[in-house]
């Protein structure tokens, strides 16, 4: 169903999208930042538009990143070890592990572990 979608929604929007971004160009200071931009984004645009041929890709990586989000949110804390603010470093953690586990957990359940 979502390649469908793709197909008759996305695929007409980015041709003209990559049409108007080609015509913009032709007119534009050709060492100009806009200019680097719109060449930029058309020597990718098999990768930008490949979410349309396969519809097990999504468009953006968003919900890969906030996954990741916890986990170097902790790394930095992690810095902190043996530190009067390495007690911020443990919190998160756990609140990551929990999600990920699909654990609920009290803190006295966490005081009793540690």
């Amino acid at each position: 169903m979502p390649h469908a979608i793709r197909q008759t929604r996305a695929k007409s929007l980015l041709d003209d999208l990559r049409h108007s971004l080609g015509k913009s160009l032709c007119s534009l200071f050709a060492k100009g930042e806009t200019a680097a931009a719109i060449r930029y984004a058309l020597s990718r645009w098999r990768a930008l538009t490949r979410y349309v041929d396969d519809g097990l890709l999504e468009i953006d990586n968003l919900a890969a990143e906030r996954a990741l989000r916890a986990v170097a949110l902790g790394r930095k804390n992690y810095l902190f070890a043996g530190s009067d603010s390495s007690a911020n470093a443990l919190p998160p953690s756990i609140r990551w592990s929990t999600r990920q586990n699909s654990t609920v957990w009290t803190l006295k359940d966490i005081s009793a572990r540690f």
